[in-house]
């Protein structure tokens, strides 16, 4: 598994080696660490979870999977889903319905679309993974406070 998701995602298999060593323990501590539900009648197979796995411990490869604490879950839908309202940082309500892609909330999960996190290394023009965007927002979320960047 871990061989063919490293072929999927050309960016992971631009990195040196000792890199692809530290991402791969990394995303097996993810596995290990966190919860993947499927949703939407999603098979929520192992090679889902390895390829979302390795893509989400991309933006912590030299910080550590204690940047992910905090929250234990990942939802995945087969594709696009509806968000129908925002509570903006004000506390005001916006209802409307749109497509998206991923979400992440904070303290709580992260939410996907296999069809879009899939995309990440199948166009080789293509600089969008939702995976690694939805997670920086996890990363964005910590509390200042906690945060201690180490040499």
């Amino acid at each position: 598994m871990w061989l063919g998701t490293v072929s999927a995602l050309p960016f992971v298999a631009r990195l040196a080696v000792d890199e692809q060593a530290r991402l791969r323990a990394l995303a097996e501590q993810f596995l290990a660490q966190k919860e993947m539900a499927g949703s939407g009648e999603l098979e929520l197979t192992a090679e889902i979870q390895v390829h979302i796995a390795v893509q989400a411990c991309l933006p912590i490869l030299n910080l550590g999977s204690s940047w992910y604490r905090g929250w234990s879950s990942i939802v995945v839908y087969p594709n696009e889903f509806l968000v129908h309202a925002l509570h903006d940082e004000a506390g005001v309500v916006h209802e409307y319905v749109e497509p998206i892609s991923g979400e992440a909330w904070e303290g709580g999960p992260v939410l996907l679309s296999w069809d879009d996190a899939a995309r990440a290394g199948a166009d080789a023009g293509a600089a969008y993974s939702v995976v690694i965007h939805e997670f920086t927002h996890k990363l964005d979320m910590l509390d200042a406070k906690q945060t201690a960047v180490r040499p």
